[in-house]
């Protein structure tokens, strides 16, 4: 894999390109406990979007002001 780390809108960001699959790779990684991973993908589903969606409304409701 080629690895980068660019800069966009303020954000850095690593990406990476896999030949194999060939695409581009640039993810927030979180590191959570299995139990915890899986009890947020069922309150995600009950909610009726991604999991990432679901993350997202949880990061911005613990960070409004």
């Amino acid at each position: 894999m080629i690895a980068n780390v660019m800069e966009y809108k303020g954000y850095k960001v690593s990406m990476e390109f896999d030949a194999e699959d060939k695409i581009i790779v640039g993810r927030l990684m979180l590191r959570v406990d299995p139990k915890v991973h899986a009890a947020a993908i069922k309150k995600a589903a009950k909610s009726g979007v991604s999991l990432n969606k679901w993350a997202e409304g949880i990061f911005k409701a613990a960070t409004a002001q």
